[in-house]
């Protein structure tokens, strides 16, 4: 993973050095130069945000980690309820709010940033390096992760050795968002609230499924940054999503959930519609004039859409919401 991201931090910086030098001709290409450093740069922190989560193979469910539905213990191999809770990823920090129990979360990672009271919550680290010492400080009685490895594979020695349990929450469909609601719920003993938040997120995803799902199927490539031209992969929840809306992902065979792709990859493709998290105005249009420019279809039909990065890539509660517009922008394109 690390190699990933300082491949892709020293690319986009050999790239920047070389249009800052072709900049001094010139106050115009100037301008045009710290606006694409500045647009590197914003790729760069997304694509280490999204590939800290999605650049690996598929991990196992998270229904083999936590309590199953029948199970009434809080915390796996205890009968106590946790009430001091580290989180080391954004997408559980929604959860947790989601299940009716941020207020036990003690200590989380940089970018849990919603909802907002999520952000007076201290810091650990960045996900991808987590200090020991400050989650041991927190002095909490579970740890919340999505994969056993990385940050987790760290701390479970020492976790062990204080008899803290790790517990790994990562949805692997829409459904199982709202499951994982429930599973919190039953986690912090927060049942009540958890139950009707999950199957209010559950409506909504069958409602979609219902008025979408059987719609004339569209090809979509879903661009993370460029460049280096990156995309959503093998990821279940995404997948699942574009299903829901009668989309199928034109890189769904990769091996990873997130990996770099050429563009002549993605002209061969010639997708029906291009999806990115690139919400500024001016950089979505200058998007679909370089997409339109190399001869790709869709951009040249004004099917290049925006939806914000943090609804779209993280599998909590708000991606529901992005799967809705992206229901809406699909069906406006057929």
């Amino acid at each position: 993973m690390r190699t990933i991201l300082h491949a892709a931090w020293t690319t986009a910086s050999r790239l920047t050095c070389c249009v800052l030098v072709v900049a001094s001709f010139s106050a115009q290409a100037q301008v045009q130069a710290q606006t694409l450093a500045q647009t590197q740069s914003q790729g760069q922190l997304l694509r280490q945000e999204v590939t800290a989560v999605r650049a690996q193979p598929a991990v196992a469910t998270v229904s083999s980690s936590m309590p199953g539905a029948s199970d009434t213990s809080a915390v796996p191999g205890t009968s106590t309820t946790p009430q001091r809770a580290v989180v080391l990823a954004p997408h559980i920090t929604e959860l947790m709010y989601a299940a009716g129990a941020g207020q036990y979360i003690v200590a989380t990672i940089d970018r849990s940033d919603f909802p907002s009271q999520a952000l007076a919550i201290p810091r650990v680290g960045d996900g991808i390096s987590v200090s020991a010492e400050a989650v041991f400080a927190a002095r909490p009685d579970i740890i919340l992760d999505w994969r056993p490895s990385g940050a987790s594979s760290t701390l479970k020695p020492l976790a062990d050795r204080q008899g803290i349990p790790i517990v790994y929450v990562a949805p692997r469909s829409l459904d199982d968002i709202s499951n994982q609601v429930e599973r919190l719920g039953r986690l912090f003993g927060t049942e009540h609230h958890a139950n009707a938040r999950a199957q209010a997120l559950q409506q909504h995803i069958d409602s979609l499924r219902n008025q979408y799902g059987q719609r004339r199927p569209l090809s979509v490539f879903i661009q993370i940054g460029d460049p280096p031209l990156f995309t959503i992969g093998s990821d279940p929840v995404l997948n699942d999503a574009l299903k829901a809306c009668g989309g199928n992902n034109i890189f769904a065979g990769l091996t990873t959930e997130a990996a770099q792709v050429s563009r002549e990859s993605v002209l061969l493709k010639q997708p029906d519609v291009v999806i990115t998290p690139q919400t500024d105005t001016q950089r979505l249009q200058a998007l679909r004039s370089r997409w339109a420019g190399l001869g790709l279809g869709a951009a040249r039909d004004g099917k290049v859409y925006a939806i914000n990065a943090d609804q779209l890539f993280r599998p909590g509660p708000r991606l529901i919401d992005a799967t809705q517009r992206l229901c809406t922008l699909l069906d406006a394109a057929r």
